[in-house]
């Protein structure tokens, strides 16, 4: 350690800045939303900038930076990199600090600063970008314990309460509100763009939910769109026809981000009918396609107002789910205080052991600092009684 302790292990050191779905609309997300490419380039420059414990987390309702970096640092960093994409407007940043930031990671995981309360979709992408900053060697001890203390949070949350009850997520809760048109049209021919995970699982909803409907895929890698397809037995599109070919269907679900808009207003005629179901962040489909009048167009956060009015059971449990996410994260807290406080003892142990050059000696040094790590882990740290306990094992030995 130079220049003293070791602030990457140190909570109150770690910051959160980003942006996310309470205060930054769904245009917003979308000009600073990441994809695979550009998360993986943030790692490689947060590495170069000595950044530990860096994550990188860019959903379909937030974008959001942690660090062991005092938060304007953090949030320069992030905003020197918009700056080189171009990417302006004075967006105010959501700023956190030490265990509120700690605490903002467990509310995601647990499914309580879903939009749609209760949604887990979100695990796999805090694993995902977990697994990078692993790769670059940014996830330090502080990182891995935040993430082990949140999943156990989240583990009990789902067994305990009715937060996991029913199915209720990001795709079945767009299936559900395209069941909910059929009141009004028939939905007869779906095309489905974006064949990756999230594009799966949204496609078995849909063939299970609309057995009778005709389904295509397509995907801009053309052997996932025909796995997929192949799999469940539907149809496929080249995706440089889609725009060719949009009026043959009656709806259409986006499940991509590119950094254009893949279908524009001017691309559908005026007297087009059709459903648009937008899942993805950046949008996929141009926004004025709203106002054409026969197109009714469906986004991730028309999503989120439809489902959660439904969704009472579990809103009815959200004090419990509270009380356990609290329980969790004071034993984060308590792990880190006793974390921090074994470092300093063995810091003046080792310092004790050097000046005093007793060496061969070190299994007795050992003994008389057993009983106060045994102080500290069982009692919390007290700066007095650090202090006491040190002066007397140097009493002892001088």
């Amino acid at each position: 350690m130079r220049g003293g302790l070791d602030t990457h292990i140190h909570l109150q050191h770690w910051s959160l800045a980003g942006i996310n779905y309470h205060k930054a609309d769904i245009q917003t997300r979308s000009r600073y939303a990441l994809n695979a490419e550009e998360c993986e380039f943030l790692y490689r420059r947060a590495h170069a900038a000595g950044i530990q414990n860096f994550l990188a987390i860019s959903t379909c309702n937030r974008t959001e930076f942690y660090g062991s970096i005092p938060s304007p640092a953090l949030q320069r960093f992030v905003q020197e990199y918009y700056h080189s994409r171009f990417v302006t407007g004075g967006v105010r940043f959501e700023v956190k600090e030490g265990i509120a930031a700690a605490r903002h990671v467990f509310r995601m995981v647990c499914g309580l600063d879903s939009q749609i309360i209760g949604d887990y979709e979100f695990v796999a992408q805090v694993k995902q970008a977990l697994k990078l900053a692993r790769h670059h060697r940014l996830a330090g001890t502080l990182l891995d314990r935040v993430a082990n203390f949140a999943a156990q949070a989240s583990k009990q949350i789902r067994s305990e309460t009715n937060m996991s009850a029913g199915k209720y997520s990001v795709s079945f809760a767009a299936v559900e509100w395209l069941a909910a048109q059929r009141a009004t049209s028939e939905i007869n021919n779906m095309l489905l763009v974006g064949a990756g995970s999230f594009g799966a699982l949204v496609a078995r909803r849909i063939k299970d939910r609309f057995p009778e409907a005709a389904i295509t895929i397509s995907n801009r890698t053309a052997g996932r769109a025909s796995a997929l397809a192949s799999a469940l037995g539907l149809a496929t599109l080249p995706y440089e026809d889609i725009t060719n070919v949009l009026t043959q269907f009656d709806t259409i679900i986006t499940c991509i981000g590119p950094q254009t808009p893949l279908i524009l207003a001017q691309d559908l005629p005026a007297d087009t009918a059709m459903r648009i179901v937008d899942l993805g962040i950046p949008q996929a489909t141009d926004p004025a396609t709203a106002g054409i009048p026969g197109v009714v167009r469906c986004t991730i956060d028309d999503i989120s107002v439809f489902y959660n009015r439904q969704m009472q059971k579990r809103k009815q449990d959200l004090p419990k789910a509270e009380a356990l996410l609290n329980h969790w994260v004071e034993k984060l807290a308590e792990w880190h205080q006793l974390y921090a406080s074994a470092r300093v003892i063995s810091g003046y142990r080792n310092k004790l052991q050097h000046l005093l050059n007793v060496d061969q000696n070190g299994d007795t040094i050992d003994r008389s600092f057993r009983p106060l790590y045994e102080r500290v882990r069982d009692n919390g740290y007290s700066g007095c009684d650090v202090l006491h306990g040190l002066s007397s094992i140097i009493e002892k030995h001088t």
